[in-house]
């Protein structure tokens, strides 16, 4: 008997000291990260490295089932009012710095690593959400298409989605990415790595494509990124939706209000897929062409005197004529 506590005792003895020794502490319902330990917007923030490259996990308060994360590859704390929406609803917000990597395939290499660090080691969901502001809408769109099964949903905010686009050749970030691709201007002329051109994986997957952007937007214009983008996918039979916000530039990126994106994201999770009873008989394709078609919709609502008061039903109104501008 007394051999029995002695060895329960040591084996927690040592355990205490190994947690000690590697920085990790214990919260009721809190999975603890390396690094240090400070507060982001009123949550838990902790910074490290993986890779020798900058990393940073925001933890809520209290997790969704599943442990859901939002991973952002480039510009942490940029606009953040979604990622702050996502942390009240128990998202973990996931930093790793490939901001100047251009979608590449060491980008491509990196991420991948960093992704099954993230899941095997420290339990976040099998399923990413990917957000990819500017430039971040390379990696974000390169890897959903090739991690297919990895991938929840994508959010992109006026993202680059062709660096002929942006950088383009007169930019002084061109060489950079040059440099990074390991490829000549010359040998640009054949350059396959743009997102616009490899969607089909996406639209096969039926991964949804949620999307910010700019109608006046000249850093990175709306009908040479986004717009290719989100036709090609309807075409393919994929998802996209663009909330286009009319007179504003590449910044301010996000939504004043972001209840739309949170909304989108929260749907697009494994574990509310689960719970979903809603049963849709074929798809919205028909819809959709006669939409693109037409450039017009019409939207029926029923209901008795709810109906009629500027409240619900007006507040939808303008959210699609600014998601859906034509």
């Amino acid at each position: 008997m007394i051999k029995k506590i002695l060895g329960r005792d040591f084996l927690g003895a040592m355990l205490f000291c190994f947690l000690m020794l590697t920085g990790w502490s214990i919260l009721a319902g809190e999975i603890p990260f390396p690094g240090q330990r400070s507060e982001w917007n009123g949550y838990d923030r902790y910074d490290f490295k993986v890779e020798e490259r900058e990393a940073i996990v925001v933890v809520p308060r209290q997790a969704r089932a599943g442990n859901p994360w939002v991973w952002r590859p480039a510009f942490f704390d940029s606009f953040p009012g979604a990622d702050i929406a996502l942390l009240k609803e128990g998202f973990y917000v996931v930093y790793y710095d490939l901001t100047h990597l251009y979608g590449s395939p060491r980008a491509m290499k990196l991420g991948s690593d960093f992704y099954k660090y993230m899941t095997s080691r420290w339990g976040l969901s099998p399923k990413v959400t990917l957000e990819g502001i500017s430039r971040g809408g390379l990696f974000s769109l390169n890897w959903a298409a090739e991690n297919t099964e990895k991938v929840a949903c994508v959010y992109i905010d006026a993202p680059v989605c062709d660096v002929f686009s942006w950088p383009g050749r007169n930019h002084p970030l061109w060489p950079d990415l040059l440099q990074e691709w390991k490829l000549s201007d010359e040998a640009m002329k054949f350059f396959s790595g743009n997102p616009i051109d490899h969607l089909e994986p996406i639209a096969r997957a039926g991964i949804p494509v949620f999307s910010v952007c700019g109608q006046a937007d000249t850093d990175v214009p709306y009908i040479r990124n986004m717009e290719i983008v989100r036709k090609r996918l309807l075409e393919l039979g994929g998802i996209a939706q663009v909330i286009l916000k009319p007179g504003v530039a590449h910044h301010p990126h996000g939504l004043e209000n972001p209840e739309q994106i949170l909304d989108y994201l929260i749907r697009c999770q494994p574990e509310y897929k689960a719970y979903q009873s809603l049963n849709l008989r074929g798809t919205m394709r028909n819809a959709f062409l006669k939409f693109e078609s037409e450039k017009k919709g019409r939207v029926a609502f029923l209901g008795g005197s709810i109906t009629e008061m500027r409240g619900w039903h007006n507040r939808i109104m303008d959210s699609l004529r600014q998601r859906f501008p034509w």
